[in-house]
């Protein structure tokens, strides 16, 4: 049930981007339409499993992190670090990382000044680490907590699912809004 809550979510979110996009860049439409095509296809026929492979979750932020890179501005400073060989035996539950990948997209960004987006995925073993910082440019903090929809029932995901072996860190300052994630797979 938390996993069906959150993709409707994140599938607003995206056409909401999309939209955006074609009003402002029409030149890339085409290509944000392909890469919703391309996750609509992951979530449709591979999200209907318990887990998927860590290869396929992370294709999958790959097409996110690349149709959202179609509308950043040139002021959004973005820093991604995937992992190149991700072994076929590692599996994760569907969706799992994208609430805190997508989170900084919605809350981190604007063009009236210079801000920054950082995100890194690492695998030590079958430990996966997830790290993600944005700026926080201004507004209430409240707005970029642990509050928010998507966020709250990926916790509940990640108690439900991996109720010992993860740890999450969520720490927000006046400056910036860090998540740190680690899942033992």
């Amino acid at each position: 049930m938390l996993k069906s809550q959150i993709n409707p979510h994140f599938l607003l979110n995206t056409l909401n981007n999309i939209y955006t996009l074609s009003l402002t860049n029409k030149s890339t439409e085409s290509k944000a339409i392909l890469k919703l095509s391309e996750m609509m296809k992951y979530i449709l026929n591979e999200c209907t499993e318990d887990k998927v492979s860590v290869q396929s979750d992370i294709s999958f932020l790959e097409n996110y992190l690349s149709l959202q890179s179609l509308r950043l501005s040139p002021n959004v400073g973005l820093t991604i670090r995937l992992p190149n060989n991700v072994p076929s035996d590692l599996f994760i539950e569907p969706m799992v990382l994208i609430p805190f990948i997508e989170n900084p997209f919605q809350h981190g960004i604007t063009t009236a000044k210079e801000c920054d987006i950082e995100i890194s995925i690492t695998l030590e073993g079958n430990r996966l680490n997830l790290f993600v910082k944005n700026d926080i440019l201004g507004r209430d903090i409240k707005q970029t907590d642990n509050s928010g929809m998507g966020l709250a029932n990926t916790q509940k995901r990640l108690e439900h699912t991996y109720p010992s072996s993860h740890l999450l860190i969520i720490d927000s300052t006046n400056d910036s809004y860090q998540v740190n994630l680690t899942i033992d797979l």
